[in-house]
């Protein structure tokens, strides 16, 4: 029994790694991931406005 568990975890895991390393590699990810680091990278770093939600005062722990 307790092999059996080891075996099916085992295969879970095998699967479980093609499958990210598929879905990583797939056509057209590269454009995908491209963009997002280009939003990263361009994004203007401002707070936001106090009406959504986000207290912009230095209480909530910032210093």
């Amino acid at each position: 029994m307790v092999n059996t568990a080891r075996i099916l975890f085992t295969v879970f895991c095998l699967v479980s790694f093609i499958l990210i390393v598929l879905l990583t590699y797939r056509k057209g990810a590269k454009s995908s991931y491209d963009n997002i680091a280009r939003n990263i990278v361009e994004d203007d770093d401002l707070p936001l406005q106090n009406g959504l939600g986000v207290d912009l005062t230095r209480e909530n722990g910032a210093k």
